[in-house]
């Protein structure tokens, strides 16, 4: 399994028991990175392809209102 898709897995995962919700947020990449042993090339590339398939929307700045989610 390539490491972006275990990235994915996880977050289908995560959505599919409940743990993530619809129009939460995504722990930070950096945070995802060292949570699954992988690089945040593979959180950057796997948030990308949901990103193209609709399930996520991915901002950036500061503050409260910003990341991804």
């Amino acid at each position: 399994m390539r490491t972006h898709q275990l990235v994915l897995t996880w977050i289908e995962k995560q959505l599919s028991d409940g743990q993530l919700s619809v129009g939460g947020r995504l722990p930070a990449e950096r945070t995802l990175a060292e949570q699954l042993a992988v690089s945040r090339t593979s959180v950057r590339e796997a948030i990308r392809i949901l990103e193209a398939m609709g399930v996520v929307r991915a901002g950036v700045g500061s503050g409260p209102e910003a990341g991804r989610w």
